[in-house]
């Protein structure tokens, strides 16, 4: 931890300009993450977890100690100045690795925060974005067992966990790409404390959606795995399915390749989203039982009729919230930009073509109880 400290910030010192000299790094804070939150009255409050390092003056070399800062004032720039106020160095926001919104603000709207962060060279637009579910000085006074600071524990859970299907990654600048495009929902990952049995934990619990910078809906862990798995965005992932042959008790598939595509087509009444979506899967585990070689084809209809019921759930759903989720407003401006729809939600039919296919890779058949 403490090598992987000092690195961060010799890389900080030799990359950005020789700004910092060795001497110098002893009198800056690092930012490791920011935290955005705003009180009854609207305004901003800040939060910044900073490491600051005394190197050179211990046996091992270097210490750190991690410090987490609180700034207040109408605007960002105005928490900042007087969140610096409090700090012993000037804060270096070129290594944070994660900025978290809290859903108060998120619903409230984040425009002009993000106007402010955009404008902003510092800190870099890669880091990874987050809306936080719950108290804000709880979420960062929680202290972890296997890593010290919650920017770089997120950072980790991100780039090591992206291929699973409950996790969404986003940076930054991806998300500023996104709500850039007109009419565009944009997504970002939701993270929450969880009581483990030994201590608290910080666990993602789904994804935000944003209309217009404004929260407006949320996808639990479930909703964002089978989300992800129609737009073609998960490498890793499972799905259950009741057992064919055993009527209360289940079957676990591994989806080893997810691929989808989508079009999107007018008939003068209706606008059909159309969706093909092929999985390839090896079995995982069996309760009860079954001869997976003569119930191979039950298993397959099961699965796709599944993986079809959960996706057409989720579209209705959000329909009904008049929530465009899989962006049907602007992909059927492009596709007919001279056709003018009125209600497109409303007048929406989602139609799926699901086709499961089961790797044969393992050799045991059958299994019985």
């Amino acid at each position: 931890m403490k090598k992987r400290l000092l690195y961060i910030m010799l890389t900080f010192s030799l990359v950005f300009s020789g700004c910092y000299g060795y001497k110098d790094m002893n009198k800056v804070n690092f930012v490791a993450s920011g935290l955005i939150d705003e009180d009854e009255s609207g305004n901003v409050i800040l939060y910044s977890e900073v490491f600051s390092g005394d190197r050179g003056n211990t046996a091992q070399g270097a210490t750190s100690k991690r410090i987490v800062l609180e700034g207040r004032g109408a605007t960002i720039n105005q928490a900042f100045y007087t969140m610096q106020r409090s700090s012993t160095y000037p804060m270096a926001y070129d290594v944070m690795k994660a900025l978290i919104f809290t859903e108060r603000l998120a619903k409230h709207g984040l425009t002009d925060h993000l106007d402010t962060i955009l404008r902003n060279q510092k800190p870099t637009i890669k880091i990874f974005a987050f809306i936080l579910e719950g108290d804000p000085v709880e979420f960062l006074s929680t202290r972890l067992q296997d890593e010290q600071f919650t920017g770089i524990f997120l950072e980790d859970m991100m780039v090591m966990q992206k291929d699973q299907q409950e996790i969404l990654p986003i940076r930054l600048n991806e998300f500023y790409n996104e709500r850039i495009q007109s009419g565009r929902i944009s997504l970002l990952p939701t993270v929450a404390l969880c009581q483990e049995p030994e201590e608290k934990r910080i666990t993602t619990t789904g994804a935000a959606i944003l209309k217009e910078d404004k929260m407006v809906g949320k996808l639990d862990t479930k909703e964002l795995a089978v989300y992800q798995s129609m737009i073609n965005n998960i490498k890793e992932s499972n799905l259950t399915i009741e057992n064919p042959e055993d009527s209360g008790h289940l079957i676990s598939l591994l989806i080893l390749k997810n691929k989808a595509k989508q079009d999107i087509e007018y008939d003068g009444e209706k606008v059909i989203l159309k969706m093909q979506i092929d999985l390839l899967t090896s079995i995982m585990g069996i309760e009860g039982s079954t001869k997976i070689m003569d119930k191979e084809k039950e298993i397959v209809e099961a699965a796709s009729k599944e993986v079809e019921k959960r996706g057409k759930e989720l579209f209705y759903k959000f329909q009904e919230q008049n929530i465009d989720l899989f962006h049907i407003g602007t992909d059927l401006s492009r596709k007919y930009p001279n056709v003018h729809v009125p209600n497109i939600l409303e007048n929406a039919e989602i139609e799926l073509d699901v086709r499961v296919k089961i790797e044969s890779s393992q050799n045991i058949t059958d299994f019985q109880r």
